[in-house]
């Protein structure tokens, strides 16, 4: 089998070349025959004239121009082959036109064309930038945030429908499209996953074994690149990390761990929330919610990743589902569409109730039978389909949980501060007064303004001005103003909230808290 050409310039050499061989052979015809045919002499003499004439008339009548008979009037010989000529010479390039435009129109030459342009497009990209494999609603909300943010994005996905929404969007920053498999090499390569400039690259297609194609593919290509794979099931998550994917971002596990830190620490949740998510502007503290136990409605991906995130807070969960494991009233028998199977599953004395089925009409029926029955009840819920949307947010819900923005949020929190992560790990571990202590240390030094978080590496490309005086800085050189070290690594080394006279040495790894003004002002002495 003869390899697909790759090259725009190929396909129209190829499918143009019979019709270009038709309109060069009457050109030739035609030339020659005007060449051959003898004309006359003012003087009654006959003459051939010049193949430059000849090739003059050929082509002055091949394009209908018809400038009119040279160097002399023509006899009847001449003139009947020109009229012959020029009725099959149209022909001939009515024919080409018609094949020009078939073989722009072609498929096969759309893809080459539009994947040649891509590639420009992206080697002519001069700023950092991120890689989106996949564009269902998980891929937009991510593209939204990213760009939002200031962080480029190239597209890719197979359904060329998705890629025509690109041109319908006012990004901040650049957006390329690409339609075409994700998982393929040739087509990662075109987005310039080997480029310097690619930050990152994130696969949010709806299949995990897609995911893990695209994923593999990427890590072999480019070992060396941050790789964030969306994983629905714990099985491919596994898989996933086992050869090297910085993360593998589970919707319903990152929800249920978030929702968990809710209940039991609200404190801490509200530090990690400003903290990760780059809309919350300040640290709010959620009302308390009762530790009295909870009905979850559902026991499918959500369900079975809210019971493992609760169990390992120690807190009570029943489960309505038509599957029943154990008895009464922690497992019961049903959809929780019935008030019956609601109160059989302790409705009257749980703080709250999660509507996580798989259905939207379902969770909103779970929801609003127990909300009459008990309107002080708080209610989590499941939005499957954006198109619910208007009907869930009528309903009253306390959170609404849809897994495109979970990773999407999760995903702009970690891309725009690497070091992030290990922190909030570290934050989970603490003990309340540890927690209300950083509280009342970032309030102390900012008030009540908008919080932003940063971090940065001492080296020559990110810190220019500092290099060559970094000797004898410490934090507290840095983080002057509304501002706190949060943390440092050095040398592989973690240190959590360092000392403000701790000494700098090029290399170090720092991570900011505070007022958004301060990271400005940091920057500027940076570079």
């Amino acid at each position: 089998m003869r390899p697909e050409p790759r090259h725009w310039r190929h396909i129209i050499w190829a499918r143009m070349r019979p019709f270009a061989q038709i309109l060069v052979s009457a050109y030739a015809i035609g030339t020659l025959l005007f060449w051959a045919i003898p004309g006359q002499l003012p003087s009654g003499e006959s003459f051939h004239m010049a193949l430059v004439d000849a090739f003059y008339m050929a082509a002055i009548t091949a394009t209908t121009i018809g400038f009119g008979e040279i160097p002399y009037p023509f006899t009847a010989a001449q003139r009947g082959f020109t009229i012959l000529y020029a009725h099959l010479v149209v022909v001939c390039w009515l024919l080409f036109a018609g094949g020009f435009i078939a073989t722009v129109q072609s498929r096969s030459f759309q893809r080459a064309f539009m994947g040649w342009r891509f590639r420009r497009q992206v080697w002519g990209l001069r700023e950092p930038f991120c890689v989106v494999v996949g564009y269902g609603q998980t891929g937009v909300r991510a593209v939204d945030y990213l760009t939002d943010y200031g962080i480029a994005c190239v597209v890719i996905d197979k359904n060329p429908a998705r890629i025509e929404l690109l041109d319908t969007v006012d990004f901040n920053t650049p957006v390329l499209g690409l339609v075409a498999d994700g998982s393929v090499p040739d087509h990662l390569l075109a987005a310039g996953v080997n480029r310097g400039l690619c930050t990152a690259v994130v696969v949010l297609t709806d299949n995990d074994r897609s995911n893990v194609g695209a994923a593999t593919a990427i890590k072999l290509l480019s070992p060396e690149r941050r790789l964030f794979v969306r994983s629905e099931h714990d099985d491919t998550g596994r898989n996933l990390l086992s050869f090297g994917v910085d993360d593998a971002l589970d919707p319903f596990r990152l929800f249920a761990r978030k929702l968990a830190l809710r209940v039991d620490r609200p404190a801490h949740f509200a530090v990690a929330d400003q903290l990760l998510d780059p809309g919350q502007k300040r640290i709010e503290i959620p009302r308390e919610i009762g530790r009295d136990g909870w009905i979850l409605c559902g026991f499918g991906r959500l369900g079975r990743a809210v019971e493992d995130a609760f169990n390992h807070r120690g807190l009570a969960l029943n489960v309505i589902d038509p599957q029943v494991i154990s008895a009464p009233p922690h497992w019961v028998a049903g959809l929780g569409t019935e008030e019956r199977t609601l109160r059989e599953a302790d409705l009257t004395s749980v703080s709250g109730l999660i509507a996580g089925t798989n259905h939207d009409a379902d969770n909103l029926s779970i929801w609003m039978t127990a909300k009459l029955a008990r309107p002080e009840l708080v209610g989590i819920g499941r939005l499957n389909r954006p198109s619910s949307m208007p009907a869930f947010s009528r309903a009253g819900w306390d959170l609404i949980m849809h897994p495109a923005d979970v990773i999407a949020e999760e995903l702009v929190g970690r891309l725009r501060t690497p070091m992030l992560r290990g922190f909030l790990v570290h934050l989970e571990q603490q003990n309340d007064v540890w927690v209300d202590g950083l509280i009342g240390r970032i309030h102390s030094l900012c008030g009540d303004v908008d919080l932003e978080n940063w971090d940065t590496v001492l080296k020559p490309s990110r810190t220019p001005k500092l290099m060559g005086r970094l000797e004898g800085l410490c934090i507290d050189d840095l983080a002057r103003g509304p501002v706190m070290c949060l943390k440092m690594r050095r040398a592989g080394e973690r240190i959590m909230l360092p000392p403000g006279d701790t000494p700098l040495h090029e290399g170090d790894e720092l991570l900011f808290w505070g007022a958004a003004p301060a990271r400005a002002a940091m920057l500027a002495r940076f570079k």
